[in-house]
């Protein structure tokens, strides 16, 4: 599956338009940068599928979650780890609108930012606090699973937040405490989505993705070669993943 966001507008009958509409949410605005209530959220103009309803991304980014239900999740498969090769290829912008936009659509949906090089969910959706984050679990073992979760921060999606960026991710990543978070997860949830680093920088995403089992490529036009994309797929298909598609981000 090849999904160029903004490449074309909405192709489907004015009745299915008609019903994306209809569903379509007001979001509590906050100042930005305001200080939070408690169970509060900011949410980033980058969640263009909430920001921007109806434009082209919204309407590419829609699509590729609607194919990812009934290619993917209506198939029985629970998880999908966002994978880039290098930096700049925008995947935690993809995963965290994926997911958003996979909620909407009624999947009952857990994001994780497992980037714990360089956490960034808190870039999309600010929340007033973290009690306990998947890096403090994983060294600790602080928390249990239902402390990690941030349940229905909007209709049907959950969150869990990286926590402090930390130099020794994938000693935390190997370990079994996080198996047993993805395990957990993929039972308690009907899709989970994992944001992870780029795979030039360290072999984050190829574990994360070895755990969860099905992973997807975001490249983006002008920054990613071909070459790093393909060297990226075999290395995930050695590892045990199936490589379920490929977005071109930013076409």
């Amino acid at each position: 599956m090849m999904l160029r966001p903004g490449s074309k507008r909405d192709a489907r009958p004015e009745k299915a338009r008609k019903l994306r509409k209809d569903r379509a949410r007001p979001v509590a605005q906050v100042a930005p940068n305001a200080r939070l209530s408690d169970g509060e959220y900011e949410f980033s103009p980058n969640l263009v599928v909430l920001s921007a309803p109806h434009s082209r991304q919204d309407d590419a980014l829609r699509e590729c979650a609607d194919a990812v239900v009934s290619r993917h999740v209506e198939a029985g498969r629970r998880g999908l780890v966002m994978c880039g090769a290098a930096r700049g290829a925008g995947v935690s912008f993809v995963a965290a609108n994926l997911a958003v936009a996979m909620a909407d659509r009624g999947v009952s949906t857990l994001l994780v930012d497992a980037n714990l090089r360089q956490p960034s969910l808190s870039d999309y959706i600010r929340p007033s606090a973290v009690p306990v984050s998947l890096e403090a679990h994983l060294r600790s073992g602080e928390g249990e699973f239902i402390d990690l979760i941030h349940e229905d921060v909007l209709p049907g999606l959950s969150l869990t937040y990286a926590g402090a960026a930390v130099a020794d991710s994938q000693e935390l990543l190997t370990g079994e405490r996080f198996h047993a978070f993805v395990r957990r997860a993929m039972r308690e949830f009907t899709c989970l989505v994992v944001d992870t680093p780029p795979s030039n920088r360290s072999a984050d995403a190829r574990v994360i993705a070895a755990a969860v089992g099905y992973a997807m490529i975001v490249a983006r036009r002008s920054t990613s070669y071909v070459d790093d994309v393909a060297k990226l797929r075999q290395e995930l298909v050695q590892d045990g993943a199936v490589v379920v598609g490929t977005i071109l981000n930013g076409a």
